[in-house]
């Protein structure tokens, strides 16, 4: 991420401070990690719609307080945007059309995602994003239905919720670059937090070097490891969640 100059890095500041601020009922710090969240919208936006659903099922004074703050510093960055550039919306929106039609986005040649991995491994190679957004509502579909069969578990706990939009995200969303897997690093920390055996966090460990291994050794062919791993956090936190009522302590 570094290397190419990504900024992935607000991001993962933007999940962990919101995790925190939802935790120690911060209205103002939930909604700045928000803003910061959603950055790149196709990143931020499974866990900024989880987010309000919390908030608003939570009826409580701290849920109306922070929506209202987040409706505020939307308000408040829509029109300080103004400043940088006087028609941002306009050239905003020009931009995101002009994009969408560079060869290499059209393909997605250099993408990481489960949804491009299929329809590729359906239509061939040269399957491109187009066909691939399919299997990515397909996906969104059936964690949406698994987030919803344990909504009340998800309920109890930010860290739940949030880490489970993080791998609904990074499963569903076709435009995925390897250096977008860093939000990875908020389920591991998580599972890593609440191991008590030294083998369970040997595990980790191994899976945090798996991608790094691949990468070395394949080049771009080893960005299927991301998928694989995000796949096993997301089966690990849902046999969790099966297990008890306030899964991991948390």
């Amino acid at each position: 991420t570094l290397t190419v100059g990504q900024y992935d890095f607000p991001i993962l500041l933007g999940i962990s401070l919101l995790m925190y601020a939802l935790r120690k009922e911060n209205s103002l710090l939930s909604a700045i990690a928000l803003s910061l969240a959603v950055i790149k919208p196709h990143l931020g936006i499974i866990v900024s719609l989880f987010t309000i659903l919390y908030l608003w099922n939570r009826k409580d004074d701290f849920g109306k307080k922070t929506l209202r703050y987040i409706l505020l510093l939307g308000i408040f960055l829509f029109f300080i945007s103004f400043l940088a550039d006087s028609n941002w919306p306009v050239h905003y929106f020009n931009s995101l059309t002009t994009y969408r039609t560079a060869g290499h986005i059209t393909t997605c040649s250099e993408c990481a995602s489960l949804p491009v991995y299929l329809s590729r491994l359906l239509s061939g190679d040269g399957a491109g994003l187009g066909s691939a957004a399919t299997f990515g509502a397909l996906i969104t579909f059936l964690c949406l239905f698994i987030a919803y069969w344990h909504r009340r578990q998800l309920a109890e706990s930010p860290f739940l919720f949030v880490n489970i939009a993080i791998l609904m995200t990074l499963l569903s969303s076709p435009y995925l670059y390897n250096y977008d897997f860093l939000l990875l690093l908020a389920p591991f920390a998580l599972f890593l937090a609440k191991q008590v055996f030294s083998y369970q966090k040997i595990f980790l460990f191994a899976l945090y070097l798996i991608p790094f291994w691949a990468l070395i050794t394949r080049g771009r062919d080893g960005n299927i490891s991301f998928v694989f791993i995000t796949l096993l956090f997301l089966v690990l936190l849902l046999a969790t969640l099966r297990k008890d009522r306030n899964p991991l302590g948390v």
